[in-house]
């Protein structure tokens, strides 16, 4: 399952406890991401909030740029990477017996005078781990295709030395 809502998700979360070892910890931690989830739901927590929580994840674009009600940025193309295993949540995954890999992605925050801010993500089609984000974070609506292409003009009209990538 890819594609979750508000209550889908808790369930999915609980679902890759399965190669648990531990049956207290996995008693535990099915109690823990209920009533977390529950609580996440029942407060309505805010965007600033959400952002806060998140906010170390974000700058991965360099430069952003409103044209045509488009955007553009420069940037890396993301491959998969762990989420930091030297610490609680490492210990935590382990003990899960769940994977810490991320699927490729870039953060991003969009803002424009008079809107709020939205901040999102994209994740690279065909990256490792889009059916099983440590995080939960992917959604399919949110995977796009990176196109590949020689080194020529880029996008933005600057001579590209190196092969680059397009998102549309």
């Amino acid at each position: 399952m890819r594609q979750f809502d508000e209550k889908s998700i808790t369930q999915a979360v609980i679902g890759r406890l399965s190669e648990c070892g531990d049956p207290r910890f996995k008693s535990i931690m099915t109690s823990l991401i209920t009533h977390l989830h529950d609580f996440v739901r029942e407060v309505k927590l805010t965007e600033p909030e959400w952002l806060a929580a998140i906010q170390f994840l974000t700058g991965a674009g360099q430069r952003a740029r409103k044209s045509a009600r488009s955007y553009w940025f420069r940037s890396i193309r993301p491959t998969f990477h762990p989420v930091p295993t030297d610490g609680p949540v490492g210990r935590m995954l382990r003990k899960m017996g769940r994977h810490p890999y991320r699927p490729g992605h870039i953060h991003m925050i969009v803002s424009a005078a008079g809107h709020l801010p939205v901040t999102t993500h994209l994740f690279v089609a065909g990256s490792q781990y889009l059916d099983s984000d440590a995080v939960f974070g992917m959604k399919e609506s949110l995977v796009a295709q990176f196109d590949r292409h020689p080194p020529g003009v880029g996008p933005n009209g600057a001579r590209m030395d190196t092969p680059f990538y397009t998102v549309n």
